[in-house]
């Protein structure tokens, strides 16, 4: 992905010297942008232009492209919902965190019994009541957390719990992927036959693109068995999801 992961500096502020910054320009000019460290193709810092809103509704740009010491960067314009306009010299900006920053949960509580069965060693959903949607927008380059927890009773043969995105496609992990190039996230457990099995975990994983339909993250349980006989019993589950943000460098 370009640009997904956010950097950030303290204490930056300035003024536009653009005269003026057009609604279309992607170039933006301020003396103060020398203080801004170099911006690669991985990265990008967050400028929010007339943040008080003295001259209109504030524009969150993002720094794509960015030379130590320079005072001109490349911005990207109108993101994270609001909309590119034109400042005039001398309008006020500031460099820090938006809304997109601020941590979102999901949670889904199942305690009671019922079958969650399958045959197979490909991947199927467990039950697509048991999705989980993150409230607000989610973007490319998030950092989500997923965890579950619970106790299962396998009928026969061992089975692998993970979650996935639906839509969705092979992510890009922070950490150890599993199911290789299946394109799953996380583990939740093994099973034996005829067993009871207490299991846990988290992990933590990068949004790509594939994975959202118009901002909107969707999480779901599947279940793959590692033979071919049939799966297993439910009895208590609980899952969650947590959106982190972007990732900081």
């Amino acid at each position: 992905m370009a640009n997904e992961d956010r950097s950030r500096t303290a204490f930056l502020a300035g003024l536009v010297d653009d005269n003026p910054l057009t609604a279309g320009a992607t170039t933006l000019t301020a003396t103060e942008l020398a203080s801004l460290p170099a911006i690669g193709s991985t990265e990008h810092a967050v400028i929010v232009l007339d943040p008080n809103g003295d001259s209109g509704a504030p524009e969150i740009v993002y720094v794509t492209a960015h030379t130590a010491s320079a005072t001109t960067a490349t911005i990207a314009r109108g993101q994270e919902g609001t909309t590119g306009r034109q400042h005039d010299q001398n309008t006020r900006w500031y460099h820090g965190p938006t809304l997109r920053e601020i941590t979102k949960f999901a949670f889904y509580d199942e305690s009671g019994t019922g079958n969650w069965t399958t045959a197979g060693t490909s991947h199927a959903a467990v039950d697509t009541g048991t999705d989980l949607v993150l409230p607000g927008t989610t973007y490319a380059g998030d950092v989500i957390e997923v965890g579950a927890v619970g106790s299962w009773q396998a009928t026969g043969g061992s089975g692998v719990l993970d979650v996935v995105t639906f839509p969705g496609s092979i992510n890009t992990y922070i950490g150890d992927p599993v199911g290789a190039a299946s394109g799953f996230g996380v583990r939740g457990w093994y099973g034996f036959s005829a067993v009871n099995v207490f299991f846990g975990g988290s992990m933590l994983y990068e949004v790509v693109s594939a994975d959202l339909s118009s901002g909107v993250l969707t999480l779901r349980l599947v279940f793959r068995h590692t033979s071919t006989a049939k799966i297993l019993d439910q009895s208590q589950f609980h899952w969650f999801a947590k959106n982190h943000g972007p990732l900081h460098v």
